[in-house]
């Protein structure tokens, strides 16, 4: 059996860094195993030309130098996300309070009383996510819709009646 020799830069060509399961990394000078490379679908070789080492301290370099910018973009997205599911889990949910009918501040309210239980198995953001992907009612738990009106007399009164 004869030993294969690399070249520094790696093997080119056809899908040529497979070749010995090997690829070179331009950014620390190595040549390193393909596990090493993150996957990249848009490459000739399918994984991208940074190692996962070099790859992290380039990210972690980009966040130190623009982590308000990164911050404020991660916000952004992340409320522009939950705008988004809710206004499709109301849709899922009728798009109109269940008393009198209202489309004016929907509220989701649980019919069994149980809010408190599932808030603490599941937040908020993730029922509206669940919903919004099944693009049904969540079966789990018996949920609908209120207006804000509706929901404070409903509920805030029996449990002030109660106590």
């Amino acid at each position: 059996f004869r030993s294969v020799s690399f070249p520094p830069w790696g093997l080119w060509g056809l899908r040529g860094d497979r070749i010995g399961g090997v690829k070179y990394c331009p950014q620390c000078g190595t040549t390193k195993p393909l596990d090493d490379f993150p996957p990249r679908k848009d490459r000739l070789s399918g994984r991208m030309s940074r190692c996962h080492e070099c790859d992290r301290k380039k990210a972690a370099a980009y966040y130190a130098a623009n982590r308000e910018r990164v911050l404020t973009r991660t916000a952004a997205a992340a409320l522009e996300r939950y705008h988004r599911n809710r206004a499709i889990a109301i849709q899922v949910y009728g798009g109109c309070c269940s008393k009198c009918g209202s489309a004016d501040q929907l509220e989701f309210d649980h019919i069994e009383d149980d809010g408190g239980e599932h808030r603490r198995i599941e937040s908020h953001q993730r029922m509206l996510w669940r919903i919004a992907e099944s693009g049904y009612p969540i079966s789990d738990r018996r949920l609908r819709l209120l207006c804000r009106e509706c929901h404070r007399g409903s509920g805030w009164q029996h449990k002030r009646n109660m106590v």
